[in-house]
């Protein structure tokens, strides 16, 4: 088939940017969810898997006596596929920041500290200390998820079964990555002598050194610059759902206040006031597919690109790039996922250019 050099088509590959679709979103940021979709405390002897109002993170150091160096932590998922549309190849999620929030559940037990503490800075039952902790407190640290025993990101639930209480055996566990991006359980960390990298250190508003009031948000800025942290996020916007981890060191004695605690999506205060539980927030900019051929029996382009359930999708077409030029040329809600298509016409006239607007059906 021939074409009119005159009619020549003009095609423009446009990054996209889902709108704003849910409340309490960070300022600037068009994604943002409320509260988990997922969340339960980690930990041996939790009787109320997935239901518990508040979720503690501590450790059995020095003396582990069996367990995990980070006993018990605090593990959620956001499901974004409502949001941001799910099934990309990851490169596609191109994310400039991201943010997770949790606020504080029980007055004044343990101190702010803001700084990543070495590994060595801790004690084990056969090796003390070797250098002392340079300021008070323990920091918040902020991790993926990793999953074992036959359980997978798609398939744990806040209700699955915690697994074997031996280290290094429980069915989901606090993921993070060396520095060549080699995926690791962190829990371990002291025992086994490395650092974790933590993706994020919580931050407050408040002095170094200050007990923390209950109420105080903690806010992690995870750094996407380190190895395999990106990577990981990508993936698990594209299977529509981000999985995290909370965790902290500090010893597991009770007695004297010393460990954190998470108001949870179950809690009261969430479920009355609605800004209790961890909620999440990114920038982020979906280089979304659109493929643009030729007709093979008339003069038309065939203009075709994948689509998510519960997303409408709505072509326009412009002669110049003028933000008043825009005109919608089809509009279709996908009720399930695949590949769709339209096919436009050429007619005698100037150079076209095409986007596609995408924007959630429900928020």
């Amino acid at each position: 088939m021939m074409f009119d050099p005159q009619q020549r088509l003009m095609i423009l590959l446009f990054r996209l940017l889902l709108p704003a679709v849910c409340v309490s979103s960070a300022a600037g940021s068009p994604y943002a969810l409320p509260e988990p979709s997922q969340d339960r405390w980690m930990y041996p002897s939790n009787a109320t898997p997935g239901t518990r109002a508040q979720a503690s993170t501590f450790s059995a150091l020095p003396d582990s006596s069996g367990v995990d160096d980070r006993w018990a932590f605090y593990l959620f998922a956001f499901d974004t596929a409502s949001i941001a549309p799910p099934g990309l190849e990851p490169r596609r999620y191109q994310i400039r920041s991201m943010r997770v929030t949790a606020r504080i559940g029980q007055d004044r037990l343990f101190a702010y500290d803001p700084t990543e503490d070495p590994w060595n800075s801790y004690a084990t039952a056969d090796v003390p200390a070797e250098i002392p902790d340079a300021n008070t407190g323990r920091p918040l640290e902020l991790f993926g998820a990793g999953f074992r025993n036959g359980f997978t990101a798609a398939d744990f639930t806040e209700f699955s079964p915690y697994g074997s209480n031996t280290p290094g055996q429980r069915n989901a566990y606090p993921l993070g990555y060396d520095h060549n991006a080699t995926p690791r359980d962190v829990s371990n960390n002291v025992t086994e002598q490395f650092e974790p990298l933590p993706w994020s250190i919580g931050q407050m508003d408040l002095a170094p050194g200050t007990l923390v009031p209950e109420g105080t948000v903690v806010t992690f800025d995870l750094d996407l610059t380190q190895p395999g942290v990106a990577h990981y996020l990508q993936q698990g916007l594209a299977n529509g759902r981000l999985w995290f981890s909370l965790t902290s060191l500090h010893p597991a004695l009770f007695l004297d206040g010393e460990f954190v605690s998470y108001h949870t999506r179950d809690g009261v205060e969430h479920i009355i006031f609605g800004d209790a539980a961890p909620a999440w927030s990114a920038d982020i900019e979906i280089d979304h597919p659109l493929a643009i051929t030729p007709h093979s029996d008339e003069p038309s382009m065939v203009l075709s690109w994948p689509q998510a359930a519960g997303f409408s999708y709505t072509l326009f077409t412009s002669p110049d790039l003028s933000v008043s030029s825009w005109q919608p040329l089809h509009s279709e809600t996908a009720a399930s996922a695949g590949i769709t298509s339209f096919t436009d016409p050429i007619v005698p006239g100037p150079q076209r250019f095409y986007r596609l607007s995408i924007s959630p059906t429900a928020p």
